[in-house]
């Protein structure tokens, strides 16, 4: 039976650390087992909120704004797929959380991979939830266009106009219980470099050779309602060797506010039951 993850309208302890010389925004909260969030492109660790009075009363989770999203700093980085992986990678050891379990969505599903990729060490099991896997048929047209020459200013204006976040929304979901403005307006956190950088990683991106290399037990979790990323993304994952794949009927691109009942039902279920609280000691 999945774990009520709606029960009670918990929030986030919400925490500043400093990781790279880069101050970050987030959470570490819970005990037990440690449990790595990553969120996805236009983001931030509030995603996650609906999945934390089930999750983070089970395992020690620690959910970052990625730089350059949400609360933390806008340092002049990369912000490749790469980046990412090793600045997660310092994260765990700074906060002496590895090996974790690590979640990934959307965009946050393929840093996740590449984290797994490149630090195998610091990973006991993965789930990647609604993941690009490759982006020349995973990423969608008008996301493309975000990053192209002579767009992508007005595009990135364009973020900061509600109008314009509330029509890209309807690119998420068939439904839209569990999501709210303040969801949206996330996307509007994100600056320029971080936006475009991320958007061309994405349409790049192709781990479809790298798959079989992925040496953790692995669940998918794919929605097949998701107008954002192809359903088509989460089966190509199942390629990962051994990897379970589970798709949410119905769902959109969001699952861990969509969803967040079966979602965490599914996590638990793959992860173990970890320690069971009634709350994190930090509640």
């Amino acid at each position: 039976m999945p774990p009520a993850a709606t029960a009670a309208p918990l929030d986030m302890d919400r925490i500043s650390f400093r990781i790279r010389g880069i101050e970050c925004n987030g959470a570490d909260q819970g005990s037990g087992e440690p449990m790595l969030m990553i969120h996805g492109w236009g983001g931030g660790a509030s995603n996650f909120r609906r999945l934390w009075p089930s999750i983070a009363t089970r395992y020690r989770c620690i959910a970052p704004d990625l730089p350059g999203w949400g609360d933390s700093d806008k340092p002049r980085v990369p912000y490749t797929f790469e980046w990412y992986a090793d600045w997660l990678a310092d994260l765990l050891e700074t906060r002496s959380a590895s090996p974790a379990l690590v979640v990934g969505h959307s965009m946050g599903a393929t840093i996740a991979l590449f984290f797994a990729l490149r630090h195998p060490d610091k990973v006991r099991k993965l789930a990647i939830l609604n993941p690009i896997i490759r982006g020349s048929d995973g990423v969608k047209r008008e996301t493309r266009l975000l990053s192209m020459p002579g767009f992508r200013r007005v595009a990135y204006w364009m973020t900061s106009q509600r109008w314009f976040l509330r029509f890209i929304s309807r690119n998420f979901t068939e439904r839209t219980e569990g999501l709210d403005e303040k969801d949206l307006l996330l996307v509007g956190k994100g600056t320029f470099a971080s936006m475009i950088r991320t958007i061309k990683a994405l349409k790049a991106v192709d781990l479809t050779g790298s798959l079989k290399s992925v040496a953790v037990p692995t669940l998918v979790i794919g929605a097949d309602a998701d107008r954002e990323i192809p359903v088509e993304q989460s089966r190509l994952a199942a390629g990962i060797p051994g990897a379970r794949l589970e798709t949410l009927e119905g769902c959109g691109h969001v699952s861990p506010l969509e969803r967040p009942d079966e979602v965490a039902g599914l996590l638990v279920n793959f992860f173990g039951p970890g320690s069971r609280r009634d709350r994190p000691p930090q509640w």
